[in-house]
């Protein structure tokens, strides 16, 4: 599975990209510290922890499930311009 995926949604394009625990917590070493980034124009908007189960697929469905349920907080609060 990639490490990297685009999602385009409500006319906007957000970056997923996995963190490894190394660049979340210094010193950590299980995968449960690493984490998916959802980033907007370079800015970050949200992220959750890697599960050892995720897909190309869990990893879009979480994502889009947590921008439909975000859609109507304010642009600014969650990267949209």
């Amino acid at each position: 599975m990639s490490d990297r995926h685009t999602i385009r949604h409500q006319g906007g394009t957000y970056e997923v990209h996995r963190r490894d625990s190394a660049h979340v917590t210094p010193g950590a070493e299980t995968p449960g510290d690493s984490v998916w980034e959802v980033t907007r124009d370079g800015a970050s908007i949200t992220s959750f922890p890697v599960s050892d189960d995720d897909t190309s697929a869990s990893v879009r469905e979480k994502v889009m499930a947590w921008l439909t349920a975000n859609e109507d907080r304010p642009e600014q609060d969650v990267g949209r311009n």
